[in-house]
Parts: C-alpha cells; structure tokens; sequence
C-alpha cells in the first residue's frame, strides 16, 4: 500500500506540473503523436484512442479526457523509468479494462493508473 501511495502522489505531482498552455488538436491527437514518436498521425492513428478517451470519461471515470490523457503520459513515464515500454493506447485500454461495464456509477481513474503502474512495475 505504501508503493501505491507513492506512485498516486507522484502521479498527482507530475499532473500538475504538466499543464499545457495554448490551444492544442486535443487530447487523442497529442497521445497519438507521442506514441508514434512525434509523427502525424492519420485520422484512422487518432480513433482508437479517441475511441477509449471518450468511452473512460463518459462512463467509467470522473476525469475528463485531457486529464485521463495527462495521466496516461506520466504512468507511462513512470514505466519508462524502470524500463518498461508502454504506448499510451496500452496504458488507456488497461485502465479500460480493469472497470467493470455495470460498476454503475463514474469512478477515480487517478486510482486505477496509480494502481496499474505498481502492478506493472511489480510484474
């Protein structure tokens, strides 16, 4: 439990250092360009995770979808660290995954990336 409470404070730190100013295409759009390496992305390379963004935030998580995207990129970061690759497309469909369809009400997904991360890392 420690190890978890670690990784939901960093996870908590790095989101708020990682605000983005300025207008940007949107949350899918910027984790597609960061899991192809900076590339630009077709719209077929956006769908899927506006696809997964879009279910997350109107079904399973109290978080928007640019705040969902945001901790994607700091578990998968964090993950990085220890030498584990994971694309954000994985990270999302993975917190997808573990929520149940008929949980029946929205939950904190920050929990469910801390979680994961740990898992993870864990092996």
């Amino acid at each position: 439990m420690k190890a978890l409470a670690i990784v939901a404070l960093s996870l908590a730190l790095m989101l708020m250092l990682t605000a983005v100013s300025g207008a940007t295409p949107g949350p899918a759009y910027e984790l597609a360009v960061i899991d192809c390496g900076g590339c630009t992305p077709s719209q077929q390379g956006v769908a899927p995770y506006r696809i997964v963004l879009t279910v997350l935030a109107r079904y399973k998580c109290r978080e928007s979808r640019a705040r969902l995207a945001d901790m994607s990129v700091v578990s998968t970061q964090l993950l990085h660290k220890d030498g584990i690759r994971m694309k954000n497309l994985g990270m999302l469909r993975a917190v997808n995954r573990s929520i149940p369809r008929k949980l029946g009400s929205r939950t904190r997904c920050a929990d469910i990336f801390a979680a994961l991360v740990v898992l993870i890392e864990k092996g």
